[in-house]
């Protein structure tokens, strides 16, 4: 069996994965063309020489969210991200509110048409919002949590991490933990090298976040901190090398966590934005174990050692 065939057939578990990310190119041309929404010819598109992650967020800025701005196309992302990812084996005219709704309403449909496949949405709060917003935000998820706890299961801090510090959302962060304790806290945590805010590591990890998102670039001390906690790792391996924050795969720092060993269970395996960085979960798993250098049977294991402790 060879490398891909054997990696769709394990048991996979996503866990960051955006949703206007996770679109197709092709889908998003079909999108941008149906609406008149060229995509910008100063960006390097995904696989292109010299595409970075300034051009990671400049393709959301500029043409994803152009295209995604009606229910319409937020239902067509939805229902397509959730095939694309049963396959693998793995706005205008909208407040927030309707937003929402919109995503719950797509994600229970495409669930009933996909029956083999569990979707779970944490609401996304950038950095670039202001405090108000990313209030309204927590209390939408709340909200949307009550009414459909099967779906609705957190909220995920993102964004340009050059673009905004993270001090000005702790009071509504904090609140999600004070409210609803089930609910889930992710954070995207050291993509870049220097955080835009002083302690801004350690401002995250007071909020007790459930997971952390990349963690490229952790000094030793902030490490020990999180092996101690044992706080679960977004590992995005094709989205850290595309968008050039680690040199190449075999330099990423999961070798790093791997051989240190940081628990097998809180190193998770994840695509970041597929559509973007072009490689499925399955694809994730083939390069990681190259990187790791360990047999199938290994991979296995651990594939489901973390469908047990965060799938279930």
């Amino acid at each position: 069996m060879d490398e891909l065939t054997w990696a769709k057939n394990l048991v996979k578990t996503e866990l960051h994965a955006h949703i206007n990310g996770s679109i197709g190119m092709p889908d998003l041309r079909k999108l941008a063309d149906l609406k008149g929404v060229p995509l910008p010819a100063e960006i390097a598109l995904p696989g292109s020489a010299g595409f970075s992650l300034d051009d990671v967020f400049a393709l959301f800025s500029k043409t994803i969210y152009s295209v995604v701005r009606d229910a319409h196309a937020l239902e067509f992302v939805v229902e397509h991200v959730v095939a694309a990812f049963k396959r693998d084996g793995s706005l205008e005219g909208m407040d927030m509110d309707g937003y929402v709704s919109t995503v719950v309403s797509a994600i229970s449909k495409a669930m009933s048409e996909n029956e083999t496949i569990r979707v779970k949405f944490l609401l996304s709060v950038d950095r670039r919002h202001d405090a108000e917003t990313a209030s309204t935000i927590v209390s939408l998820a709340i909200k949307y949590a009550n009414l459909f706890p099967s779906i609705v299961v957190g909220v995920d801090v993102c964004g340009n991490p050059a673009c905004g510090g993270i001090k000005h959302l702790v009071p509504s962060l904090s609140r999600l933990k004070l409210d609803a304790p089930t609910l889930k806290l992710v954070i995207h945590f050291a993509e870049i090298e220097t955080p835009p805010e002083e302690n801004e590591l350690l401002t995250i990890l007071s909020l007790n976040p459930d997971r952390l998102g990349h963690c490229t670039f952790v000094p030793e001390h902030i490490m020990a901190t999180m092996r101690a906690r044992k706080i679960p790792i977004e590992i995005c391996l094709s989205s850290n090398v595309v968008g050039g924050t680690v040199d190449s795969f075999d330099a990423h720092h999961l070798k790093q966590l791997w051989d240190s060993g940081y628990p097998r269970e809180c190193l998770i395996l994840c695509t970041d934005d597929v559509g973007i960085f072009c490689s499925d979960l399955s694809n994730e798993y083939v390069i990681a174990r190259r990187v790791l250098g360990v047999s199938r049977e290994v991979m296995e294991e651990w594939a489901q050692l973390v469908y047990d402790k965060h799938a279930r």
